[in-house]
């Protein structure tokens, strides 16, 4: 299991292929720690899901949580898909206030 308690100070193995792959290596020479600052919430997920101090410290474990992901992306894709929605609006605009005077 992993240590919940120790900081760690550099990617693990698992954090490092995914540097290396993600974005087509776009964020391969990031340092530690600026995984949060790069503005790709999805990059910064998995770098958070295959982090040991998540107990994610073995291949079988880390590949068992990426094929989770994309099971769980993949289900989002297909209710977006299977949705019937209108032409694309802004929430607020697609939700209609009450008319009158309001107490």
């Amino acid at each position: 299991m992993g240590n919940k308690s120790a900081a760690p100070e550099e990617f693990n193995q698992a954090q490092r292929v995914l540097l290396e792959t993600y974005g087509g290596g776009d964020f391969k020479g990031i340092a530690y720690g600026e995984h949060k600052e790069v503005g790709d919430g999805l990059f910064e997920f998995l770098v958070n899901e295959l982090a040991t101090s998540e107990d994610c410290d073995t291949m079988e474990e880390t590949i068992r949580r990426v094929a989770k992901s994309i099971e769980q992306l993949q289900g989002v894709q297909s209710a977006l898909e299977a949705a019937e929605m209108e032409p694309w609006k802004p929430v607020s605009a697609a939700v209609k206030k009450p008319s009158g005077p309001t107490m």
